[in-house]
This record gives structure tokens, sequence and C-alpha cells, in this order.
């Protein structure tokens, strides 16, 4: 945080909390996928693209929630995501 004379310096309030964030090396490309409307007994499909902004290859898992298990299934639902790759499911 700045000292209160340099926060008005630099057009900012002296009481103004500032934060430092962690970034995260495995997220999703898209973290909503929206089927709209969908039809009983059709299949649809869609591919969850996982991204690796490490430096080291990350393990990847993907658990099917019991609620939801008869609904959908996810192939392949163990990997690696290499450095600085993405990996589709």
């Amino acid at each position: 945080m700045l000292p209160p004379q340099s926060a008005s310096q630099h057009g900012r309030r002296a009481d103004t909390p500032s934060t430092a964030g962690r970034d995260v090396p495995v997220f999703l490309e898209r973290s909503v996928i929206d089927f709209r409307c969908v039809m009983v007994d059709h299949i649809y499909r869609e591919k969850l693209v996982v991204r690796n902004g490490a430096n080291t290859a990350m393990k990847l898992s993907v658990p099917n929630r019991p609620d939801v298990a008869d609904y959908f299934e996810f192939s392949p639902n163990f990997g690696f995501v290499q450095v600085r790759c993405r990996a589709r499911i």
C-alpha cells in the first residue's frame, strides 16, 4: 500500500486498500457452457478446453458429481496438461 501522501498523488484515495492476487496455473478457457434448450433422448457434446500456464505439466482429473452422473460424461476424465499448452476434454 502506498503511503497516504503518495496515494493522493497517484489519483487514489489514501484509505483505498490494495491487494495482490495469485495466478491460477490451470483454468478453463470458458467457465460457463450454456446448451440453452435441450431435448430428451438427444446427445449434446461440448469440449472443455483446459489451459496450463505453469512451468510444469499438471495432472488433470475430472470427477463427476453423483447427482448428475446420469446426465454428464467426461472423456477422458484423467490426463496431463503440458507446460503452456491446452488439453481438450
